[in-house]
């Protein structure tokens, strides 16, 4: 036995991923599975979220993430998003010693730059 936890991943985020055809889901890049579990993990503990253990591969575009992070319709989660996916980021950039990102959007800046309304549009997990 065991202890299962079931979230929702909000429709703006879902994308078939490589592979994918009309059956077959497809396999997320890597820069889209490090978002989604950024996203994930500041959905259910909130604030401050780490992982142990981060090892990005070659080729890795944090911008990516950035523009995955700029599709969560809810202000607050994408701030809180935000700031663990550079903390998680930088994490892996110091471990590696090599990884050279282009400078990252503050939580702040993503939050303005956002295009969309997020009021009364929460985002829950």
């Amino acid at each position: 036995m065991g202890i299962f936890y079931v979230h929702h991943l909000h429709p703006d985020l879902f994308e078939a991923g490589e592979g994918a055809t009309g059956t077959q889901s497809g396999v997320a890049v890597p820069e889209k599975a490090c978002f989604d579990t950024v996203y994930l993990l500041s959905v259910v503990h909130g604030k401050s979220v780490a992982l142990l253990e981060v090892e990005l591969p070659g080729g890795f575009n944090s911008g990516q993430v950035d523009y995955w992070v700029a599709k969560v319709t809810s202000a607050r989660l994408r701030f809180v998003v935000a700031r663990n996916a550079a903390r998680l980021l930088d994490q892996a950039a110091a471990a590696a010693g090599a990884i050279k990102r282009p400078k990252r959007l503050s939580p702040a800046t993503l939050l303005c730059r956002c295009g969309r309304a997020s009021a009364g549009r929460a985002v829950r997990g």
